[in-house]
């Protein structure tokens, strides 16, 4: 049991409460109906509370924190408006898989119609987040602020991983604390699933191909999923969104074979459709995920999940229910005790000349662009690979530049690029950045955005500053919703609309609060710029005029199913 001091009012006993279950990091805004809250944190030197200009940025932060780290993002607001401007970012944590807790201050119990930050229905906020998140609730007694914080952990990182939402009233967070002071430790779900009724099928397979979802990423267990593939010699896909990764582990390992999804890897779309037994490991029944296996040839499916519902299970002929790490930890011991399966060597090279084919038609493309003005994007990603180390890590936007870097950008590391993820908003990269270098202050950290994106969100540039994080911010800029042009393109008949955007100097921005901010428009420009940006020991960002004309990989290189895309059911 985690003891409590007496006598306290609300608001210090979530402090306290969050302190002892492990919170380190709240990202959020203060306001009247949170206040007690800060008034708290004053005193907590545990916890340390990064002020964030814009909530929904807060909410991102949050969210990208609990996908680095497997334990909840704690997200802070005041009532209303600073709960409300969250809404996107916990949908998009909802979508991510993203284990989050989210805490508002909210109206009085007793609230009038029209109260200050409150409309007429007192639960609104609850009903708002509950669509969401695994879970919404409003604390209408003092005495259940304890219990309602220990559930909502428990909620938050058992089977698939995803946001809470909490509303205090403002009478509820100044009152005194008169429940039980003994906080029970939360219950962490560490059950591995039964594994043995698999071995046999596995070391039997003449065409074994793993298949990884993003719940392995979310309870952190990329190097047992890698070390599961070696143990069984089999060839790995990952899930992916328009050629982000779910699960992003290093390009260069022998047995990656890409990814699918609404756009697919011809080498990946080719191992699974040779495949006799695919395992599918994190996948969630009824998603795009396991959407995608109804465009195989129906080989025979094992499931390892996280989820006990398997009610929209149409595929999988045996499923395995249990914590993802505990899960591969005990399917590797046993199978290290058994005799290694024999790898199909010929569909290994064939996924291997695939991928290098593939890699040369891509690199054809943009070696034909190396003298254009503005600078072709695929040539500005293949500058940016070669500045960089291998732990580098981007943080990428929504957009067609990050389509680009989605496509093409070789990732060295596990988890080395960090997308939104198929709720997709815009302005994702620069809180995800930040959030990044917080978890990796060691590690090289890039947001990596359009114009359009760094529009939605530069309002946290100063942020940067506030907590010395050593970040480089890459623009491409074209002054244009790139993404929306294209679509425009092929669809208007040569007419466009809404798709200009002002031309703004992000450097000169950037220099205004104190950093280094460059503006290039060539290759030399740009390599110039890379160095000094990573050998700087200062917040740096890189404006490059960039063209919009290009349209991404996604759309000729890889193999596309227009219903994935758009997460439409297949028949």
């Amino acid at each position: 049991m985690l003891a409590v001091v007496a006598e306290m009012n609300c608001g210090e006993v979530i402090i306290e409460v969050l302190s002892k279950i492990g919170c380190r990091y709240i990202f959020g805004t203060p306001g009247v109906h949170n206040i007690d809250v800060y008034r708290a944190l004053l005193n907590h030197h545990e916890i340390r509370h990064i002020l964030v200009k814009h909530e929904t940025n807060a909410g991102v932060m949050a969210d990208v924190y609990g996908r680095l780290t497997g334990e909840p993002g704690f997200l802070l607001t005041t009532a209303g408006p600073g709960a409300t401007h969250c809404v996107t970012a916990v949908a998009q944590a909802y979508a991510s898989a993203s284990p989050l807790i989210h805490i508002s201050g909210d109206v009085p119990t007793r609230a009038c119609k029209e109260p200050f930050h409150g409309l007429d229905s007192n639960d609104f906020l609850v009903n708002v987040f509950k669509p969401v998140t695994k879970w919404a609730t409003r604390v209408k007694d003092p005495a259940e602020v304890v219990s309602t914080l220990i559930k909502a952990y428990e909620i938050s990182t058992s089977g698939r991983m995803g946001p809470i939402h909490i509303s205090i009233p403002i009478d509820v967070m100044r009152s005194e604390y008169k429940g039980s002071l003994q906080i029970p430790e939360p219950k962490r779900w560490r059950e591995a699933g039964r594994i043995d009724e698999i071995i046999n099928d596995l070391l039997g397979s003449k065409k074994l191909v793993v298949y990884a979802g993003k719940d392995v990423s979310r309870y952190q267990c990329e190097n047992k999923l890698l070390e599961l593939c070696e143990i069984l010699r089999a060839p790995l896909v990952v899930h992916g969104r328009r050629g982000n990764d779910d699960v992003v582990i290093p390009h260069d390992h022998p047995l990656y074979a890409g990814f699918v999804g609404g756009f697919s890897h011809p080498a990946a779309f080719h191992a699974l459709n040779s495949a006799d037994l695919v395992l599918s490991i994190g996948i969630r029944f009824g998603s795009v995920e396991s959407e995608f296996l109804k465009t195989l040839h129906r080989p025979k499916y094992i499931s390892i999940t996280v989820e006990n519902d398997l009610a929209p299970n149409t595929f999988s002929n045996k499923v395995i229910v249990g914590n993802l790490k505990e899960t591969l930890t005990l399917l590797i011991d046993r199978l290290k005790a058994l005799p290694q399966r024999e790898a199909d060597e010929t569909l290994l090279k064939q996924i291997s000349q695939i991928r290098r084919e593939v890699s040369e038609k891509i690199d054809n493309d943009i070696e034909a662009h190396l003298n254009d003005r503005p600078l072709h994007p695929g040539v500005v990603i293949k500058i940016l690979r070669s500045a960089l180390d291998r732990d580098s890590i981007l943080a990428v936007d929504a957009g067609l530049s990050c389509l680009w870097v989605k496509g093409i950008y070789p990732v060295y590391c596990i988890k080395g690029i960090i997308c939104p993820g198929g709720y997709e908003a815009m302005g994702f990269s620069l809180p995800a950045a930040i959030t990044t270098k917080i978890v990796y202050p060691e590690r090289n950290v890039f947001a990596v955005t359009g114009d359009g994106g760094l529009l939605m969100s530069y309002s946290d540039l100063p942020t940067i500053f506030e907590n010395n994080l050593k970040i480089t911010v890459l623009v491409f800029n074209n002054n244009k919703y790139g993404a929306v042009w294209q679509l425009q393109k092929d669809r208007f008949e040569g007419k466009f609309i809404a798709t200009d955007l002002q031309a703004t100097d992000f450097a000169m921005i950037f220099r205004a609060f104190g950093g280094i901010g460059i503006r290039v428009e060539t290759i030399e420009e740009t390599r110039k710029a890379l160095e000094e940006a990573v050998n700087s020991k200062e917040p740096t960002l890189i404006d490059i005029k960039t063209d919009f004309r290009h349209s991404a990989p996604s759309f000729r290189f890889f193999i596309q199913n227009p219903k994935l895309m758009i997460g439409e059911i297949i028949d």
